[in-house]
């Protein structure tokens, strides 16, 4: 297994982690869920969780680099889980698109373990919605997860992807003319979309 000191930014924590045995055992899963369905909607808020599942992998500290599309959505609030990690480490909500979490224990921790709870609102649905690890093979901030040794015990990570409405169905509806009505010898359809006329025309057969 690969030996990696998390760089918590704190000496606190590394501490923590150095106390206490070797642990070589199986690796610990970051597993995050909402609590909608998609499509989402602008004005539309969700609920974020993600929870260490460690099972009987102890672990002493964790870190959380999320990514996400700031333009589609925006993060309201982030409400840490103290129970099983009462040392915060790190809460970085600042730079929109980012979350940077980190926290930690003096004893191991095992089990499942509500890390955060984050509420989004939905901006925009120009595009789907995502909310994506960072991994610290890209950054050393990266999302990790920490034994009694500083081992890293990361197991899975799963990003959350989400689609949106990328057109408005009133719009979409107000877009489309036909006419005229009845239909004579011609039908004319007439489509509106980002301010541009189009017409097409169809010679109609008229059956009495």
């Amino acid at each position: 297994m690969k030996k990696t000191l998390l760089h918590f930014k704190t000496v606190i924590l590394i501490t923590f982690l150095a106390s206490g045995f070797n642990t070589f055992s199986q690796t610990v899963d970051l597993i995050a869920n909402v609590d909608v369905t998609p499509p989402l909607t602008t004005g539309q808020t969700f609920t974020y969780t993600i929870d260490a599942i460690a099972g009987t992998t102890p672990y002493r500290g964790l870190q959380i680099y999320l990514d996400y599309n700031e333009s589609v959505i925006q993060l309201n609030s982030l409400t840490p889980d103290n129970s099983d990690l009462p040392f915060l480490l790190n809460n970085d909500t600042n730079t929109p698109g980012e979350i940077l979490y980190s926290a930690g224990n003096i004893t191991d921790v095992s089990g499942t373990t509500n890390v955060f709870t984050a509420v989004f609102e939905v901006i925009s649905t120009s595009e789907s919605v995502m909310i994506e690890h960072r991994s610290i093979a890209d950054d050393s901030n990266g999302t990790s997860v920490a034994n009694a040794a500083s081992d890293d015990v990361t197991g899975i990570t799963n990003d959350i992807i989400l689609s949106t409405l990328s057109v408005d169905q009133t719009e979409f509806s107000n877009g489309i003319s036909i006419f005229p009505n009845p239909v004579n010898d011609v039908l004319n359809i007439k489509l509106n979309f980002n301010g541009q006329d189009k017409f097409y025309r169809k010679s109609a057969s008229i059956t009495n």
